[in-house]
């Protein structure tokens, strides 16, 4: 089973995408450790960082809710590092409720990496709350402030 890493803030612009980009690609390079990001916002500006790509090629995190397809995984460009590419309308998972969306992230259990490592939208509700159902750590960035 992976390490699963969480990163999470309900507010846009803590670093969130950075920090979940940075984890993955160090896990990946510098532990050699084989490593999975998953893009699970809808701007997929994790895909775009490590691919160069706007819309990834191929499946998306949309296909987590679809238990009768098996996950394909993008190459980037930091070494061994994968991506589950982001999809501009995962959004719609929100009417799925949480408990589906807490099913499709089960399927990232069963995956043969050794880290996992999730990217999450600033919103509260299912893109953002299912990964959290599956334990591991949990990396809340803040913005320092007075």
């Amino acid at each position: 089973m992976p390490q699963i890493i969480t990163v999470t803030n309900q507010k846009g612009g803590v670093g969130k995408t950075a920090l979940a980009v940075h984890i993955a690609a160090y896990a990946s390079m510098a532990a050699k450790k084989k490593t999975l990001l998953v893009d699970m916002d809808g701007q997929r500006n994790a895909t775009f960082i490590t691919t160069g790509e706007q819309y990834g090629r191929g499946k998306s995190v949309l296909e987590l809710w679809d238990g009768d397809t098996r996950l394909e995984f993008q190459d980037t460009r930091f070494g061994d590092l994968q991506i589950l590419p982001g999809h501009q309308h995962v959004h719609l998972v929100e009417k799925q409720g949480l408990k589906s969306g807490q099913e499709a992230m089960s399927r990232l259990l069963d995956i043969d990496f050794d880290v996992v490592v999730i990217d999450t939208p600033p919103a509260a509700g299912v893109q953002q709350l299912a990964p959290l159902y599956l334990g591991g750590l949990l990396v809340a960035p803040v913005e320092p402030d007075l």
